[in-house]
């Protein structure tokens, strides 16, 4: 279980994410940074970009968010 805004490097951000909860920033060795939001039962349930910064060594990986429930449509259903 990851704490909001512990960081952690690594080579696989799947792996270390594998069976978390939350909103995960992870900028890649190209420097591509991306939004990975996971749930269980999911590994990450979705990507999204967000920048592009300097390349780097490994993946960062930081926990921006706990998990708040699944995305809602303005109809009131679950999307």
């Amino acid at each position: 279980m990851w704490n909001l805004r512990q960081q952690r490097e690594t080579d696989d951000p799947g792996l270390v994410l594998q069976g978390e909860n939350g909103t995960f920033r992870v900028t890649s060795p190209s420097g591509s940074v991306e939004k990975y939001e996971c749930e269980p039962g999911y590994s990450i349930r979705s990507i999204t970009h967000l920048e592009h910064q300097a390349p780097r060594a490994t993946f960062l990986v930081e926990k921006i968010a706990d998990f708040a429930g699944p995305a809602v449509t303005p109809t009131g259903k679950n999307k």
